[in-house]
């Protein structure tokens, strides 16, 4: 595959922590980003102008489109040191499996993820929901978004 809309930056710049998070797709990428952005909530009482009935229909529109697409996260944490709990915004879902883990025994690490991740509702990177996970020094971790409970 060779089309840029299938890969989406989750956090490209944190340098602090050297951890870096993005998520590949079978090509909508773009707008499974778009449909999963944090928009935070109307204030009690408010009535919605036109613009904005229109973008959360698009938006609405968006996730019925996309909630099959394959995403794939991946998470790799570049530094030395153990992160107990490390959240990533992700695209909405009912969580994610582990598929690929450098920390697992049989490659020689401790093993201390789990193979499965539920989704959190709250806002992270820019998305409005988010998976929590131990990152290990210098591992790499791939998860991929399940499409049903």
């Amino acid at each position: 595959e060779n089309a840029y809309e299938s890969f989406h930056w989750i956090d490209a710049d944190n340098s602090s922590d050297n951890v870096y998070t993005y998520f590949r797709t079978d090509g909508n990428g773009g707008e499974i980003a778009w449909a999963n952005r944090y928009i935070p909530p109307y204030e009690k009482g408010h009535r919605k102008n036109e613009e904005e009935k229109l973008r959360d229909q698009e938006i609405k529109d968006l996730k019925e489109k996309t909630k099959g697409d394959r995403v794939l996260l991946t998470v790799l944490n570049l530094s030395g040191r153990d992160i107990p709990e490390y959240k990533i915004g992700v695209p909405a879902g009912p969580g994610y499996d582990c598929i690929i883990d450098t920390d697992a025994t049989r490659f020689g690490g401790r093993g201390i993820r789990n193979k499965k991740y539920k989704v959190i509702k709250g806002e992270c990177n820019g998305y409005g929901q988010y998976v929590s996970l131990p990152l290990p020094a210098f591992s790499a971790v791939i998860l991929e978004r399940r499409v049903s409970s």
